[in-house]
Protein backbone atom coordinates (compact mmCIF):
# COMPACT_ATOMS: atom_id res chain seq x y z
CA UNK A 1 0.00 0.00 0.00
CA UNK A 2 1.27 3.37 -0.86
CA UNK A 3 0.99 5.83 2.17
CA UNK A 4 0.67 8.96 0.15
CA UNK A 5 -2.24 7.73 -1.62
CA UNK A 6 -3.55 6.02 1.60
CA UNK A 7 -3.25 9.69 3.35
CA UNK A 8 -5.09 11.21 -0.08
CA UNK A 9 -7.60 8.84 0.41
CA UNK A 10 -8.15 10.02 4.04
CA UNK A 11 -8.06 13.82 3.57
CA UNK A 12 -11.00 13.18 0.98
CA UNK A 13 -13.00 11.46 2.90
CA UNK A 14 -12.99 13.90 5.79
CA UNK A 15 -13.52 16.96 3.29
CA UNK A 16 -16.39 14.96 1.65
CA UNK A 17 -17.50 14.06 5.24
CA UNK A 18 -17.70 17.83 5.90
CA UNK A 19 -19.43 18.50 2.53
CA UNK A 20 -16.50 20.70 1.43
CA UNK A 21 -15.16 21.33 -1.80
CA UNK A 22 -11.45 21.57 -2.53
CA UNK A 23 -11.70 25.13 -3.28
CA UNK A 24 -13.35 25.91 0.33
CA UNK A 25 -10.90 23.34 2.31
CA UNK A 26 -7.97 24.70 0.29
CA UNK A 27 -9.00 28.73 0.92
CA UNK A 28 -9.36 27.18 4.91
CA UNK A 29 -5.98 25.67 4.71
CA UNK A 30 -4.44 28.38 2.79
CA UNK A 31 -3.59 26.49 0.42
CA UNK A 32 -3.88 26.07 -3.37
CA UNK A 33 -6.75 23.48 -5.07
CA UNK A 34 -3.69 22.24 -7.35
CA UNK A 35 -1.39 21.35 -4.06
CA UNK A 36 -4.63 20.34 -2.47
CA UNK A 37 -5.32 18.07 -5.24
CA UNK A 38 -1.81 16.58 -5.69
CA UNK A 39 -2.39 15.52 -1.83
CA UNK A 40 -5.63 13.97 -2.41
CA UNK A 41 -4.26 11.83 -4.95
CA UNK A 42 -1.48 10.70 -3.38
CA UNK A 43 1.03 12.50 -5.69
CA UNK A 44 2.63 15.08 -2.65
CA UNK A 45 3.15 14.63 0.74
CA UNK A 46 1.76 18.12 3.05
CA UNK A 47 3.88 19.66 4.92
CA UNK A 48 3.74 19.69 8.77
CA UNK A 49 2.36 23.28 8.78
CA UNK A 50 -0.58 21.78 5.98
CA UNK A 51 -0.76 18.65 8.22
CA UNK A 52 -1.67 20.75 11.03
CA UNK A 53 -4.21 23.33 8.98
CA UNK A 54 -5.76 20.36 7.25
CA UNK A 55 -6.15 19.04 11.42
CA UNK A 56 -7.62 22.35 12.56
CA UNK A 57 -9.98 22.63 8.97
CA UNK A 58 -11.09 19.02 9.75
CA UNK A 59 -11.44 19.46 13.82
CA UNK A 60 -9.11 16.61 14.94
CA UNK A 61 -5.94 15.85 16.15
CA UNK A 62 -3.40 15.68 13.24
CA UNK A 63 -2.21 12.36 14.59
CA UNK A 64 -6.05 11.06 13.43
CA UNK A 65 -4.71 11.87 9.34
CA UNK A 66 -2.05 9.06 10.21
CA UNK A 67 -4.31 6.94 12.32
CA UNK A 68 -5.08 3.15 10.99
CA UNK A 69 -2.95 4.35 7.57
CA UNK A 70 -1.84 1.15 7.44
CA UNK A 71 -5.15 -0.92 7.49
CA UNK A 72 -6.69 1.84 5.20
CA UNK A 73 -7.30 1.57 1.46
CA UNK A 74 -5.59 3.96 -0.86
CA UNK A 75 -8.25 3.87 -3.92
CA UNK A 76 -11.28 5.82 -4.81
CA UNK A 77 -13.63 4.13 -1.94
CA UNK A 78 -14.14 6.35 0.84
CA UNK A 79 -11.88 5.69 4.28
CA UNK A 80 -13.36 3.40 6.24
CA UNK A 81 -11.14 3.55 9.15
CA UNK A 82 -11.69 7.84 8.92
CA UNK A 83 -15.32 7.47 8.74
CA UNK A 84 -15.80 5.14 11.64
CA UNK A 85 -13.23 6.83 13.65
CA UNK A 86 -15.56 10.31 12.46
CA UNK A 87 -18.71 8.88 13.47
CA UNK A 88 -17.63 7.60 17.34
CA UNK A 89 -16.29 11.67 17.99
CA UNK A 90 -19.93 12.11 16.87
CA UNK A 91 -21.95 9.97 19.72
CA UNK A 92 -23.12 11.08 22.62
CA UNK A 93 -21.08 9.81 25.90
CA UNK A 94 -24.37 8.39 26.72
CA UNK A 95 -24.32 6.13 23.73
CA UNK A 96 -20.43 5.19 23.45
CA UNK A 97 -20.64 2.21 25.46
CA UNK A 98 -23.27 0.82 23.43
CA UNK A 99 -21.03 1.91 19.99
CA UNK A 100 -18.16 -0.01 21.83
CA UNK A 101 -20.09 -3.15 22.55
CA UNK A 102 -21.58 -3.03 18.63
CA UNK A 103 -17.56 -2.78 17.51
CA UNK A 104 -16.38 -5.30 19.75
CA UNK A 105 -19.34 -7.74 18.30
CA UNK A 106 -18.17 -6.94 15.38
CA UNK A 107 -14.67 -7.97 15.77
CA UNK A 108 -16.00 -11.27 17.25
CA UNK A 109 -18.37 -12.10 14.44
CA UNK A 110 -14.57 -11.53 12.23
CA UNK A 111 -12.57 -13.75 14.15
CA UNK A 112 -15.87 -16.69 13.97
CA UNK A 113 -16.15 -16.35 17.30
CA UNK A 114 -20.25 -15.76 18.97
Amino acid sequence: MDIKKALGNRVRTLRTQRNLTQDELSEMIERSVDGLSLIERGQNWPSADTVERLADAFNIDPTDLFDGLSISQGGKHPDAFAVANDTLRRISKKDLPFAAELLEALERKGRGVH
